[in-house]
């Protein structure tokens, strides 16, 4: 996916109460990469994550996914296409785990048989057996179980791209180390192209392959983990980096 001069104005009352979200991003999702988008809380990371499958619309800029435009693209035909993960996780309450797991392939129009075999597995490579959780619903799951189920979720249609919007930060530590571990291993075997955002440098350096640094709606530099310590574009970065260390 590629983002051109892409801006996003929230309306106010006025022009003097307009909020910039994003500030003409420029920016290329490499297939196959996790890229994260960080920085301080309200400079722009999610308002720019949900502009990637049309949950928000750009005031301004282009956006292309594979050849096309995204917005040739039917909103909700799109949102099947990307596979999307929130901090609440977001299951379906009165549906069983493995109805929620399947719910974009039963969308799709999948075959019952297709749907449950897909789920299976996916619970399986999460580490939640069918056997044991198929049945569950989402209020009989813990936290963590609850997001597995929705990262298995996110990846049941086999989604060129995953967003992931916060996904872990409602975890306590033992348990957000265990899903980051699930989410890595998913993301090795299936070599999928994943952007998540995150609030947490360590995080973002842990499941990362590039990380995109925020400010003000603005992107200040995109790069490597390692990179952004030897070498940060903006004096913003580095404080950012050395405020993480310390």
């Amino acid at each position: 996916m590629r983002l051109r001069g892409v801006s996003k104005v929230y309306p106010g009352a006025g022009s003097a109460d307009e909020v910039t979200a994003v500030d003409g991003a420029d920016l290329e999702i490499l297939e196959g990469e996790t890229l994260a988008l960080v920085g301080e809380s309200g400079c722009g990371k999610s308002s720019l994550l949900r502009l990637l499958n049309r949950m928000e619309e750009p005031t301004a800029g282009d956006l292309c996914f594979g050849d096309a435009a995204l917005s040739t693209f039917e909103p909700t035909a799109l949102r099947r296409r990307i596979g999307y993960v929130q901090q609440t996780g977001g299951l379906l309450p009165h549906w069983t785990v493995q109805r929620n797991v399947g719910l974009v392939p039963e969308l799709l129009g999948w075959p019952k048989e297709r749907r449950r075999k897909r789920a299976e597995e996916l619970l399986r490579l999460v580490g939640l057996p069918a056997a044991t959780y198929a049945a569950r619903y989402p209020r009989e799951l813990s936290g963590g179980e609850r997001q597995r189920v929705a990262v298995a979720r996110a990846l049941a249609a086999d989604p060129p791209l995953v967003l992931l919007d916060e996904p872990f930060g409602a975890l306590d530590a033992i348990t957000r180390a265990e899903v980051q571990q699930t989410f890595m291993r998913l993301r090795a075997s299936r070599e999928q192209t994943a952007v998540i955002v995150t609030h947490d440098l360590d995080e973002a350096f842990l499941l990362a392959d590039r990380i995109a640094v925020m400010r003000r709606g603005r992107l200040l530099q995109t790069a490597p983990p390692q990179e952004l310590i030897d070498r940060p574009a903006d004096p913003y970065v580095g404080e950012l980096l050395d405020r993480a260390a310390n």
